[in-house]
């Protein structure tokens, strides 16, 4: 956990910043967020579950994601595709803190292994009915996409700044 901690804290640098002036402050709290979700056809949402932990309390939190893919914005000569993706995630037992969409700039990168992409993601909260309703979300460092099935697998890694505003 250590390494994906050091450039993902870098990343929280990058995170909402704090209220504009006139404005109460925002309440942000850190997580670290991991967990699988996957597609049941190549054409279908990835689904699955995340837990978040929260890193100063360690206060955890089950939640089911659905990542749904937007569109790819470009593909390199290197084979790196950068494409746009949503995310719905919800407590799992549906009273949690946790309810909320996301938009993402995604970034795959082929690896050594043929089908399987490193997955880098900036994922910006757009709204939400649970405790927090703003907030940003860093996925890089192992995560990964395998479509070596047909279907993708993803496998997530990363750092969340989940903030309650405009309460």
């Amino acid at each position: 956990m250590k390494k994906l901690m050091v450039p993902l804290a870098a990343a929280a640098a990058c995170l909402p910043a704090a209220a504009l002036a006139g404005e109460p402050p925002l309440h942000c709290e850190l997580y670290a967020v991991s967990g699988t979700t996957e597609q049941a056809t190549p054409t279908s949402p990835f689904t699955g579950e995340l837990r978040l932990i929260n890193v100063q309390t360690n206060e955890q939190h089950q939640a089911r994601a659905s990542t749904v893919l937007l569109g790819v914005l470009a593909v390199d000569d290197s084979g790196v595709q950068t494409a746009v993706t949503s995310h719905d995630v919800a407590s799992t037992d549906g009273a949690g803190p946790v309810a909320f969409t996301t938009f993402d700039d995604a970034r795959l990168a082929p690896t050594e292994s043929p089908g399987i992409f490193a997955l880098s993601s900036r994922a910006v909260l757009a709204g939400g009915q649970g405790l927090y309703n703003c907030g940003e979300i860093v996925f890089a460092g192992a995560s990964t996409v395998d479509f070596t099935t047909g279907a993708g697998v993803a496998t997530l890694e990363g750092l969340a700044k989940l903030c309650r505003c405009n309460r």
